[in-house]
């Protein structure tokens, strides 16, 4: 099972650069790693990979192709799981590298592997480091040349970075000013978002940044100047950008407003044919402020100008309308529209026609007819196996395991048995081999709720060996098995006392590939705890939330976003015990954290207050409770849109335990208890 992070950062550092030769050793090393892989010759892709790690050290440490090359090995290794490699790689470069940008771009490329593995007390000395080679290089005087320039690439969830190409010093300064609200330093924050205002190279970069913290105010007035300027380009990319923000907030009729005069001065620019899609955001807006009949006009424009247009854009146009219906509760005419549009158009290609009969599923199933859904998207399946192109000596297990789990839920275990053991009998050389672990899993689960317990072992040691084998390779899959076994195992009281084997060996495998200074530790703690409960250990549980959360300090400190969640689970597990003057003071401490990792005016600083505001209420400590449940109700309905609302059932609650308490208190045979800090 992969990890999932409170927040995810997953940022890539790369220069533009002249590609490498088709001769270079090292990247064919990569492409018949990628090739062997993709044909199932896995022992042969080890042995690539090997390779390519090897011809590293032959690059010399002024090549320009250093940064690039290292990249492209250590996520070979970071894509298996094996984490630990994919890091050592990267600093022995970097002990080597020579110039300044295949420095930035190597201390970026470790800051980025530490960040995902939750030790943010180390990816920010490596982003520091990496802003201060930036600062020096800003510092020298300039020196024309053609040298192409350093170029960032970056996703963090679903955010794109808006920054101009070239103006990765304000990149690299955001991702640090991110790490530093992370670990709970608001004042570093500060220091380095003025420092931010200094070096922008151009206003999109700090208006994305101010969108991103939380200060929608500053970004919406750098986009309404841009919006004021004569440039017709500048003046659409600004107003579709405050469109953008303006939805964020649920403004929908503001957003309709500035899509408007985004449609204006596309169409002042002498290339109104772009302005296709403006006008669909358009009408989408319309709908969401209420104006469905206006957006209805838009669309009948949007298909009248489109009609004769490429068959790629009315295709889109077509499934954006379809979509559209079926938001305003059109379904059926959705689906008159798609089949339509497939009737008329024989020669799409399977790939389109999958997608169509896919929406055409949407549409059934928005309308309630599950089965006619279940057959659309059973074609769209068939459609898009058919558009693929099978790959020479290429092996699948997924049909066959999905056919033993079909079986095995039907109660058909001497079918989901041989199948299971047909998957396993190919995966060594299959391309999906990754599904035996998980599925594998789903069928023992199905036997054992059977009570078909002999055959659903079986499958598990067969299974475990089989990823066992491979693990050398990439340990995910063996990770993942073992935690599944682990449940399994505490489902059986009769096998409570092997499980404590499996998880030692589950930690063993989480190590090798992440080390001890990882987050993914967290996971082993976490199984853990679910075993101990199991077991009714509730203080051998306690104290393995203390090592969580002593973990979630070594590596991001006592004031970061990790340690934060980390403690509160330990105060929920004090609960649990009962201990609730220990529960309630570590809530009340979360409320300092969570000011200090939150930016003002984000939600999480609310849902910490009211964690704390209910401990603090059966603690009957009823003033500050009420205090923290107003505040956080105060954060709630400043939110764009207000979420104030939600902690309402909260506020309810805490005014009931006052008034009850205050009535018991009128008894001469009742004593208050004294408040605990």
């Amino acid at each position: 099972m992969h990890r999932g992070f409170l927040f995810s950062v997953f940022a890539a550092v790369g220069l533009a650069q002249i590609p490498p030769q088709q001769d270079d050793p090292l990247q064919a090393a990569v492409r018949a790693y990628q090739k062997a892989r993709e044909q199932g010759r896995f022992d042969e892709a080890v042995t690539q990979r090997e390779s390519a790690r090897n011809l590293l050290d032959q690059i010399p440490a002024d090549s320009p192709q250093l940064g690039y090359s290292v990249r492209n090995v250590a996520q070979i290794y970071q894509g298996a799981g094996l984490m630990q490699q994919a890091v050592a790689i990267t600093q022995q470069a970097l002990a080597r590298a020579a110039a300044p940008d295949e420095r930035i771009q190597l201390l970026q490329m470790i800051a980025d592997f530490y960040q995902q593995e939750q030790n943010l007390l180390q990816a920010v000395v490596y982003r520091e480091k990496a802003v201060a080679v930036l600062d020096e290089e800003a510092a020298k005087p300039a020196v024309p040349n053609n040298k192409p320039v350093a170029r960032i690439y970056s996703r963090i969830g679903s955010f794109r970075s808006a920054f101009a190409p070239d103006d990765s010093r304000m990149w690299a300064y955001q991702q640090l000013a991110d790490l530093y609200q992370q670990l709970g330093r608001p004042d570093a924050v500060a220091a380095i978002t003025k420092r931010m205002r200094l070096i922008a190279k151009d206003s999109n970069s700090l208006a994305a940044f101010y969108q991103q913290h939380g200060q929608p105010d500053e970004a919406a007035a750098i986009y309404k100047t841009q919006a004021a300027q004569s440039d017709p380009a500048l003046r659409v990319g600004a107003l579709q950008s405050l469109a953008n923000l303006y939805q964020q907030e649920q403004r929908y009729g503001d957003a309709a407003d500035a899509y408007q005069q985004a449609i204006a001065a596309q169409n002042a620019s002498g290339k109104p044919e772009q302005g296709i899609w403006l006008e669909i955001n358009l009408a989408g807006m319309l709908h969401r402020a209420g104006k469905t009949e206006t957006a209805d006009q838009v669309y009948e424009r949007v298909l009248a100008e489109t009609n004769h247009a490429a068959d790629a854009v009315y295709q889109q146009v077509i499934v954006s309308y379809a979509n559209y219906l079926g938001e305003t509760k059109r379904n059926a005419q959705s689906q008159v529209l798609l089949n339509d549009y497939l009737t008329n158009h024989p020669n799409l290609s399977t790939q389109d026609q999958g997608n169509l009969l896919m929406q055409l599923s949407n549409a059934a199933r928005r309308g309630g007819d599950s089965k006619l859904a279940e057959e659309y998207q059973r074609a769209g399946t068939e459609k898009f196996q058919a558009s693929q192109q099978p790959v020479p000596e290429q092996i699948l297990i997924g049909k066959v395991l999905q056919a033993a789990q079909t079986a095995a839920q039907t109660g058909k275990f001497d079918e989901a048995f041989g199948l299971s053991l047909e998957a396993m009998g190919s995966a060594s050389r299959a391309v999906d081999r990754d599904q035996i672990s998980w599925q594998i899993s789903n069928i023992a689960t199905s036997f054992s709720n059977q009570k078909q317990f002999e055959r659903a072992e079986q499958l598990y040691q067969q299974m475990l060996a089989l990823v066992d084998s491979w693990s050398a390779d990439n340990p995910q899959s063996l990770i993942t098995a073992l935690q599944n076994y682990s449940r399994y195992l505490m489902l059986q009281p009769a096998r409570w006392n092997d499980v404590p084997a499996v998880i030692k060996r589950y930690r063993e495998v989480v190590i090798a590939g992440h080390g001890t200074a990882s987050g993914s530790l967290e996971d082993v703690c976490r199984l853990t705890i679910q075993y101990e409960k199991t077991q009714g250990a509730p203080q051998a549980a306690l104290a393995t939330v203390q090592e969580m959360v002593a973990l979630a300090e070594s590596l991001s400190g006592n004031t970061s976003v990790f340690y934060l969640r980390s403690a509160e689970e330990l105060g929920r597990e004090y609960q649990s015990l009962g201990d609730l003057a220990r529960a309630t003071a570590i809530f009340r401490q979360n409320v300092t954290i969570g000011d200090l990792v939150f930016p003002a005016g984000d939600l999480q600083r609310a849902h910490v207050r009211i964690t704390a505001a209910m401990a603090l209420a059966h603690q009957k400590q009823f003033d500050e409770a009420e205090r923290l449940a107003s505040e956080a109700s105060a954060i709630g309905q400043a939110m764009r849109p207000p979420q104030g609302e939600q902690f309402a059932t909260q506020i309810d609650q805490i005014r009931k335990l006052r008034s009850t308490a205050e009535t018991s208190g009128k008894n001469p045979w009742f004593t208050p208890s004294k408040p605990q800090d």
